[in-house]
Order: C-alpha cells, then sequence, then structure tokens
C-alpha cells in the first residue's frame, strides 16, 4: 500500500513489546522521522473513520513486527503471492506467537480469523498496490481463479496482473471481483492465444492415459475421473467453456473412440463433436481441431482393445 511505503523503509527500526502488546520504536537517530511514518500508516488505516479500535491497532503493530522478522527473501515471496490460502504456515506462526497470547483476542474461535487479517495487513505492508481495505480487491486475490492465473501467467505477463489490480483501486471503480477476474482472463487470453488450450490439453489428455491402468488395476476409476477434471479446470483455467466441453465429449465417449481407432477421418471427428455439443453452444470446429491435433500427436500410445 502506497501510504505504507515510508513505514516499510523503517522495518527494521521497529521492535514488539510482548507484555504491553504494542510496537515500538528502537533509539537511534532518525527516531523522529520513524514515528512519523508509523503515524501516518495509522493514520491511512483510519481513514474517514473517528478512530480505530485497540485490536485494530494491536493487528497493525502485530503486522509490523512479522514482516519484520521475515528474510528478506520471504519479504519478497510474501509481497509478490498476495492470498492468504497459499500460507497456512506462516498463519499459524501468526497465530501461536501473537493472537492466541493476546489479551485482544476475547474466543479462541476468532484465532483464524483474526491472523488472516493480520496476514492481509503484512501484505499491505510489503506491496505497494495492496489494499487491505478495499473488499473487492482483496477479493479478488484471495479468489482461487486469481491464484491460478498468477500461478500459470504472472512471471510471463506481470503488467496485465498490476493493470487489472490498478482498476479495482481506482477511486471511483465499480468493478467487482468476478468482473476484474473475467478482464484478467481475456487480457491474458489475447496474448496466449486459444492454442494454449490444445497445448495444456495434449499434456493432460497423454498423462490420462498413462495413470489410467494403474487406476483401474486399483478399481479406483472414479478417482481417476475426478483427477482428469480437477486438472483439467485448474491447468486450464482461461478457458472454462472449452472445459466443459472437454468433460461433456469424454462423457459421451469420445476418449474411448479415440482409443479404439473409430475415427478414421477429421470429419468423422467433427460429426461427433458437432452432434454433442449442439445444446453447449458454438466453436464445435476449434474442439474438432484440437481433439484431432492431440489424437494425431499420441495416437502410438492408444490402445484398441479397451472393453467400457
Amino acid at each position: 500500500m502506497k501510504d505504507y511505503i515510508s513505514l516499510y523503509n523503517y522495518i527494521d527500526l521497529f521492535v514488539y513489546d510482548e507484555d504491553k502488546e504494542e510496537i515500538n520504536v528502537i533509539p537511534c537517530v532518525i527516531k523522529n522521522q520513524v514515528i512519523d511514518a508509523y503515524n501516518e500508516a495509522l493514520q491511512a488505516m483510519k481513514g474517514d473513520k473517528d478512530e480505530i479500535t485497540a485490536k485494530q491497532k494491536w493487528m497493525f503493530d502485530v503486522a509490523i513486527d512479522f514482516v519484520r522478522r521475515l528474510p528478506v527473501e520471504d519479504q519478497c515471496y510474501l509481497g509478490e503471492y498476495t492470498w492468504t490460502s497459499s500460507h497456512r504456515g506462516w498463519l499459524e506462526c501468526i497465530k501461536n506467537r501473537y493472537v492466541s497470547k493476546s489479551s485482544k483476542v476475547i474466543s479462541p474461535y476468532d484465532d483464524d480469523e483474526t491472523s488472516v487479517e493480520i496476514m492481509k495487513q503484512a501484505f499491505s505492508i510489503l506491496n505497494e498496490d495492496y489494499d487491505y481495505r478495499n473488499e473487492e480487491f482483496v477479493s479478488f486475490h484471495e479468489s482461487e481463479e486469481y491464484s491460478l492465473m498468477f500461478s500459470y501467467y504472472h512471471r510471463d505477463y506481470p503488467d496485465i496482473f498490476r493493470k487489472v489490480d490498478l482498476l479495482l483501486l481506482e477511486e471511483k471503480a465499480s468493478l467487482v471481483s468476478f468482473q476484474a477476474e473475467e478482464i484478467l482472463r481475456e487480457m491474458i487470453l489475447k496474448e496466449v492465444g486459444k492454442k494454449e488450450f490444445t497445448r495444456k490439453f495434449k499434456y493432460l489428455f497423454f498423462e490420462y492415459l498413462e495413470k489410467r491402468g494403474d487406476y483401474i488395476w486399483q478399481r479406483n476409476y472414479g478417482r481417476l475421473e475426478k483427477d482428469f477434471a480437477d486438472s483439467l479446470y485448474n491447468r486450464c483455467i482461461l478457458f472454462p467453456n472449452e472445459c466443459e466441453k472437454v468433460l461433456k465429449l469424454k462423457e459421451e465417449g469420445i476418449f474411448v473412440k479415440f482409443l479404439q481407432n473409430e475415427f478414421k477421418t477429421k470429419e468423422e471427428c467433427g460429426d461427433f463433436i458437432e452432434l454433442n455439443l449442439e445444446e453447449e453452444g458454438s466453436d464445435s470446429e476449434f474442439i474438432t481441431d484440437c481433439f484431432w491435433e492431440v489424437y494425431q500427436e499420441y495416437k502410438e500410445h492408444f490402445s484398441f482393445d479397451i472393453d467400457e
């Protein structure tokens, strides 16, 4: 959060008093500057409110001490991966070190929620664009869709993620989190193109074939199907509609037909796909191209004695 930049610059000059449950500034020649940075951050946290509660101030102090104790590489990591679901270890650390011992948390049932709120404060200290006060922004970052797209595409397209963040942070923004997810998905898709789906589906299909024998031998065919569907939706996060079509066709037996070499031509494959996707919308041509490319590349792995 931009209002916390000065605070972060002085992060090593703070120390947490466990008895008083508050942050203090260590003796130094710039102590007044550090105090000013802290007060400015508190004012930003206060916003339009008349005052902040003792618990809110305490959570802020804990977030400062938590960040201060982190190695630099962990600070960089948390400043980049700004969703709480991937940080269970650190959440437990916050809960055990600060929350469970604090007089500010009345009920132990609040421990987990309080730890999450402190982690979001830490994100705001570590990332100048992250604003824990913006509910839609936080909801966007906490969504599974965001974390998946980030994991697969942020390294190559960091500017796209920042553009969507800034859209949500605009003063008069009317976006909600699910709209931001769609904008992010469309912007990435524009860069990678639809062939990205073919590439990922190709890998998953081949992986399915490799696992199939072991799962059937273990009489765990239902697990195989669930794992395939989960992997498809996760890895092909940009293509939810295409994923639905693939699973629909799989349900209608297209995998088995490929494995048994029932389609001799691309036209036969296309007819089957078009027939079974009548109620699923258009774009059967793209799905046909996708399936046929997969078949051509991996047909040496197909067996023709499958009985299902």
